[in-house]
């Protein structure tokens, strides 16, 4: 009975983050960004390969845009409709992502409950952007990843399969071919890849292990190769920017304020409310810290064999957090067209920490209750 009230809070939520979603979709008309998405995706394919090779995206999401129009129409709803969609599907994914990382259906609720409210994701679920579907896409490799590398055939009834690879490869190479930041979050990928491969219990099936994760980085570059040319040529063209320069403290600021209270609140306000959630989440990781901690003192054996460690949470999320943001960051250091909206894709890494934090701290409120 506990395991259907489960369900049907999940559900819930992602009744509830549709109903935000889908309120006043149509409220505003399309901006210039939005406008030139719409316009792309009514040529043919092959225009829209032509273009974007041109220009500064690859060409899935106007693909996809373009295949939605036709079924849809090119009205603001319609169009916007798409990301929606993408917007929608990162609750339940973060909610299995963060019951695979923590094995504790509180914080996956508490991280589904935290994508269905989170302003940036309600702002770019609105938005004809491809904004929401690379972040899902990334989201889904990373959760893939975790799969198949689970510890040991037993966990996963046969872990040494292809399965999880095979989803791990298309999902990037649908990201890729969504944005070009989708590397920064393949290369935390490819750390902690290795890291679980060289570290953890993993050796004990370390070749084949090995043979699949260097099979599926290699599908994603090789399929990646035909678009590379383009991908250079772009380097350096847009000289109508002036240059200027980034303030590493001011944009580390603007991240954290993007990623907890999204676009729509002053820049006065939200950084209050950004630090109110830097507390709890530095108070909250503290207190999972300690209970995580006195947990595996109380289960751990005289003579333990060798570490077993069957998804590191925060090894796992620390990386998805720091490793692209400081990518991105170099990247915009030399080049610095910066807008924290590039960094939604380090986001989930960020409501996972949160959800393990508040459950901790929601934990230790009952206790004393």
């Amino acid at each position: 009975m506990r395991r259907v009230n489960w369900s049907v809070t999940l559900i819930i939520l992602i009744l509830a983050a549709f109903a935000l979603r889908v309120f006043r979709l149509d409220f505003q008309s399309l901006w210039y960004d939005e406008a030139f998405s719409v316009y792309l995706a009514q040529f043919g394919l092959a225009d829209i390969t032509a273009r974007t090779a041109a220009d500064i995206q690859p060409p899935l999401y106007y693909y996809l845009l373009h295949f939605w129009i036709v079924l849809a129409s090119e009205r603001e709803f319609a169009v916007r409709f798409l990301s929606l969609f993408f917007g929608v599907l990162l609750v339940p994914l973060l909610f299995v992502t963060a019951r695979r990382l923590f094995a504790d259906r509180t914080v996956a609720l508490i991280a589904a409950l935290l994508a269905t409210l989170a302003p940036l994701y309600l702002w770019y679920s609105q938005e004809a952007r491809m904004y929401t579907l690379i972040t899902f896409l990334l989201l889904l490799s990373s959760y893939a990843l975790l799969r198949a590398t689970a510890p040991s055939p037993v966990e996963d009834g046969g872990g040494l399969g292809w399965g999880w690879w095979l989803v791990f490869a298309l999902a990037n190479i649908a990201a890729v071919y969504t944005h070009y930041f989708a590397f920064v979050v393949i290369a935390f990928q490819l750390l902690f890849a290795a890291y679980r491969l060289l570290f953890t219990d993993l050796r004990l099936h370390f070749t084949p292990y090995a043979i699949r994760a260097t099979l599926a980085f290699i599908a994603i570059v090789a399929t990646f190769l035909p678009w590379t040319p383009f991908v250079l040529a772009r380097l350096g063209q847009d000289a109508s920017y002036w240059r200027g320069e980034l303030k590493l403290d001011e944009a580390i600021r603007h991240i954290f304020i993007n990623f907890t209270t999204g676009e729509s609140v002053l820049e006065s306000q939200a950084q209050w409310i950004a630090a109110g959630w830097l507390v709890c989440l530095v108070v909250g990781l503290l207190v999972w810290a300690i209970v995580t901690r006195r947990k595996n003192r109380t289960t751990e054996l005289p003579n333990p064999p060798t570490p077993q460690s069957p998804n590191p949470p925060i090894t796992f999320l620390v990386l998805y957090l720091i490793v692209p943001l400081a990518l991105l960051l170099f990247l915009f250091s030399r080049n610095p067209k910066f807008n924290a909206r590039y960094l939604m894709i380090a986001s989930p890494p960020l409501l996972l920490l949160l959800g393990a934090g508040l459950a901790s701290l929601l934990s230790l409120a009952r206790r004393k209750n």
